[in-house]
């Protein structure tokens, strides 16, 4: 069984038999469901389209057992600012295939300008798993959702995925995920 990945996918119309269009790049980058799912048509890393992604219900079933998401999640933040832009180490790190075509084009205002070597497409972000985070985990967060985003980075980390191409950083979510949290805890899900 193959998962067919693309990014972007647009859908012009509001006719639900209208065609779909896609670019064709990552194309071949199609994996099998039954495979590890590590690769596929994400932005820069090439990484799985889906994998990481926050799905729905994650969230808000059982809400007060805070390891109910059991897998990393998929991280964007702004490469201009914060992905390293020199030339010692690749412009990516494993699992990534690769990084965004204009990683070193100085004529980009995309440009990668970060100067933490270790902070590239592919890198796996991770807050310790010890007495001290666990005591902040159980007794300093006030949120529900917040403590089960906290174990998660804790037990299973978050991978750099892609470029927001904007100063800000996103977790990867499954489509209806944002209007379930909305609706669920009566907060904006991208609160600033």
């Amino acid at each position: 069984v193959t998962l067919l990945q693309m990014q972007p996918l647009y859908h012009c119309s509001t006719d639900a038999n209208s065609p779909v269009f896609a670019f064709d790049w990552c194309i071949h980058n199609n994996v099998s469901i039954l495979s590890n799912g590590t690769y596929g048509c994400h932005g820069s890393s090439h990484l799985s389209s889906i994998g990481g992604s926050i799905r729905l219900d994650e969230l808000i079933v059982n809400k007060t057992d805070y390891t109910t998401m059991k897998h990393s999640l998929q991280l964007e933040f702004f490469a201009n600012q914060y992905y390293y832009g020199g030339y010692t180490y690749p412009c990516y790190q494993w699992p990534a295939l690769g990084c965004d075509g204009y990683h070193h084009d100085n004529s980009s205002n995309l440009v990668y300008n970060g100067t933490d070597e270790y902070f590239r497409p592919g890198t796996l972000l991770a807050v310790p798993n010890t007495t001290e985070t666990m005591n902040i985990l159980e007794s300093k967060l006030k949120t529900d959702p917040g403590k089960k985003i906290m174990w998660t980075f804790m037990n299973y980390g978050g991978y750099l995925g892609d470029d927001t191409a904007a100063n800000r950083g996103t977790f990867g979510i499954e489509s209806g995920v944002k209007e379930q949290f909305e609706q669920e805890y009566n907060q904006p899900f991208d609160a600033k």
